[in-house]
Parts: structure tokens; sequence; C-alpha cells
């Protein structure tokens, strides 16, 4: 299948068969331009052919992927999950009603915070 690398038919069809059975086609898509990227040191989106992976990663950027998690979430999915969760805590404290607002230097909690972040960033 590439003879200009030097990698068996087989090998590819494969990874093709492995594909069509348990990728979506999005993620099947972000395969075939690893592969480009990989073996060939090619970038899909700029149309350009590098001698090797580490001019391609100067020139182009590391990767070209869309922002997938590893469970397959998308930017998109995490987003709106993250709105949700934001939403429902936010309701949640107006519920619960205002607590008394102290001032900073009032307040234990961060005073502590902050003395311990000052221990740890100073000599």
């Amino acid at each position: 299948m590439d003879p200009e690398k030097n990698i068996p038919a087989m090998f590819f069809e494969k990874i093709q068969d492995y594909a069509g059975r348990f990728l979506t086609l999005t993620q099947h898509l972000d395969l075939l331009m690893l592969y480009l990227r990989k073996v060939h040191s090619y970038c899909f989106y700029c149309g350009e052919e590098y001698d090797d992976e580490r001019t391609l990663a100067a020139k182009c950027g590391p990767q070209h992927l869309r922002n997938v998690s590893k469970t397959g979430v998308s930017l998109s999915q995490q987003t709106s999950s993250y709105q949700e969760n934001y939403s429902r805590a936010a309701r949640e404290r107006i519920e619960r009603g205002v607590k008394e607002v102290l001032p900073p230097s009032e307040d234990n909690l961060l005073t502590q915070m902050k003395q311990e972040y000052v221990d740890r960033k100073t000599i």
C-alpha cells in the first residue's frame, strides 16, 4: 500500500478494518491525518511535506487534532457539561443564601492559604 515507506498493504488493511469497526468517521479522519503526519511528515492543513517530523512540528506546531478527551467527549460536550454544573452550583448557592462577607484580612482560611503559599514560594 505504501511503497515509499515500505509499509505492507496488510498492515494498512488491518488499521482500516479496526477504524471501520471501532471509530467514528471523525476519529477515522483524525487517524488518517495522524498517519500522514507521522509517517510522511505531511501536514494536511498546511498542505506541506517536510523532511522529518521535527521540522513539521517546528513549522506547523505539534499537532492539528480536534480537542477530544480520552473518553471521546468533545469540547462542546465538555463545555455544556461544565455550564450545567456551574448553573446547578450557582442555584444551590443562591438557595442557601448569602453568608456574612468578611474582608480578606479577617478571613482565617484565606489568611492561612496565603501564608502557606508564601512559605512555599519564599526562601
